[in-house]
């Protein structure tokens, strides 16, 4: 018996944090009940968090079995990540409502709106296509703004069924404007397009549509990072625990747009690694390959456009014809990029004069004021830079800043992220001065990010001129993040823990956010 518990030490000391946590949200459940003019009662409507308290101990435990059953190591860790990111993204799936994400509801008149073959967004006086009124209709039940839903409302958000005859112009009011997700490339799309589709083949309910569309998503990043990780050379560990993050699976499992371009990121800097270290020479096959993600990334999000520049990490020595070659065909690749990016902003650059007017008078303004621009951004992140850190992995921006999870957490898994980099023994054969030109690359991403936020966001939001950034996210850092392990060398120490513990320290704190949730959306009502 003795043995069995020291065996299990690192299980119980976790299942033992995870009772205390779900503790401290049963005493956050009454004050909530309290605040709705409820009275509280364990028995009546604190019963339904108990049940599902007990429902996902239980799921721990069975988990955690399995995992010190079937030992995690990089041969496997990429089937591990798959059965993972299914099992707990459907959970985030089922545990919040549908449009509970951030802009959900604009990202699911996008999706409909391709999904019916319009690729592009009309733009005359308004932004808007002629679309089924029962979609707003869906979003009008559950209180018309993403954090007014609550479980409750559920069944009469059911209800509404899909009727594509009776349409309405979308653009005319707030509650059914979609000007941000019109700027978003249909390729970003696929998966839940796909979802819907397939939907829409067992039922009609706009609420089930989305949830089918939802669940594509989640099943199309989990694809990709299953691939992306099987493929990877290195920090396998590290990376599979910054995609089973809670909030880049509450990405997943939402309809943003998000988990597909981090998705193509992983995978683009992963076949990029594959073929830094294999013995072989470059195939036709390779070259389309990573020429095609590099166009997909920087169609996504423009501002990922120096990850192509990662390729000078190729060896001349993979080329047929050694540096001439290679140089030609990361300029052509960088050239194509930007040429369809610049087509595809060409496209939109009428959504920005009606939805975006202050852009160009921002614009206007970077350009007078330069060093003033260098203030901003400086100041920018000497004020926020923790709050970006703070909300990487976990934090008070899930599901549009509706969860309001204690800091510690977010540190915890902060703490698994860099224990995971140390874990790593594989030698970093990576030339200094590369790693030198990583570093510019990053800056030029922030600097692009930064200039992107500014001129949309910030100009729209706030105003013209404003002393700082407004829109930053912390999930905007983390291809950045994994740009970071380039520049650490190895790390000479004995210390390591076996891949099982962070796994379950990782699964346990996205437990902790389901208790958050449940609380949050009411579970109690």
């Amino acid at each position: 018996m003795i043995k069995k518990i020291k065996t299990y030490s690192f299980e119980l000391t976790l299942f033992f944090a995870l009772s205390i946590v779900f503790l401290m949200c049963f005493y956050d459940l009454k004050y909530n009940i309290e605040d709705l003019g409820m009275k509280f009662s364990i028995l009546g409507n604190g019963r339904f968090y108990l049940i599902a308290c007990l429902i996902l101990f239980l799921l721990y435990i069975g988990i955690v079995l399995l995992i010190r059953k079937k030992f995690i190591n990089d041969n496997n860790i990429h089937w591990w990540f798959l059965f993972l990111s299914l099992f707990l993204g459907i959970l985030y799936l089922f545990l919040a409502p549908f449009f509970t994400g951030s802009d959900e509801h604009n990202h699911f008149y996008r999706v409909y709106e391709i999904s019916s073959g319009t690729l592009i967004t009309p733009s005359k006086t308004i932004i808007g296509s002629e679309l089924p009124k029962s979609l707003n209709d869906t979003f009008l039940k559950g209180g018309g703004t993403n954090i007014d839903i609550k479980y409750n409302k559920i069944s009469s958000m059911k209800k509404v069924k899909l009727n594509s005859e009776k349409t309405m112009q979308y653009g005319e009011s707030w509650d059914n404007q979609y000007n941000n997700t019109a700027l978003y490339s249909p390729l970003q799309y696929l998966p839940h397009v796909l979802g819907l589709k397939i939907g829409t083949i067992f039922t009609n309910s706009v609420y089930y549509l989305g949830i089918f569309s939802r669940f594509f998503n989640l099943l199309f990043y989990s694809l990709i990072g299953t691939f992306a990780l099987k493929i990877l050379p290195k920090n396998k560990l590290f990376v599979s625990l910054i995609l089973l993050s809670p909030v880049m699976l509450q990405c997943a499992s939402t309809l943003s747009a998000d988990a597909f371009t981090l998705s193509m990121v992983v995978l683009f800097i992963s076949y990029l690694l594959k073929c830094h270290y294999q013995k072989n020479k470059l195939k036709l096959y390779d070259f389309v390959i990573m020429t095609g993600l590099a166009i997909m990334i920087s169609l996504c999000k423009i501002v990922y456009l120096p990850f192509v520049f990662l390729m000078i990490l190729l060896e001349n020595e993979k080329f047929t014809y050694d540096k001439k070659q290679k140089w030609a065909y990361i300029l052509f690749t960088f050239i194509l990029s930007v040429i369809i990016s610049l087509l595809w902003l060409n496209v939109t650059d009428s959504y920005f004069k009606i939805a975006y007017p202050n852009s160009e008078l921002q614009k206007a303004f970077v350009f007078s004021n330069p060093i003033e621009y260098i203030v901003i951004n400086i100041r920018t992140y000497c004020m926020n830079f923790v709050t970006y850190i703070e909300n990487m992995f976990i934090g008070s921006e899930m599901y549009h800043s509706q969860l309001k999870i204690p800091s510690l957490f977010s540190y915890l898994y902060i703490l698994i992220i860099v224990f995971s980099i140390f874990n790593d023994k594989s030698k970093n054969n990576i030339n200094k001065y590369f790693k030198y030109f990583v570093g510019v690359i990053i800056l030029g991403t922030i600097v692009l990010l930064n200039a992107a936020l500014y001129v949309q966001c910030t100009a729209q939001f706030s105003g013209i001129g404003i002393e700082k950034i407004i829109g930053i996210q912390g999930r905007y850092f983390i291809p950045i993040l994994i740009l970071i392990v380039f520049l650490i060398p190895r790390v000479k120490t004995k210390f390591k823990i076996k891949y099982e513990y962070l796994y379950e320290a990782a699964i346990i704190l996205n437990f902790v956010v389901y208790g958050y949730m449940m609380i949050h959306f009411g579970i109690y009502l």
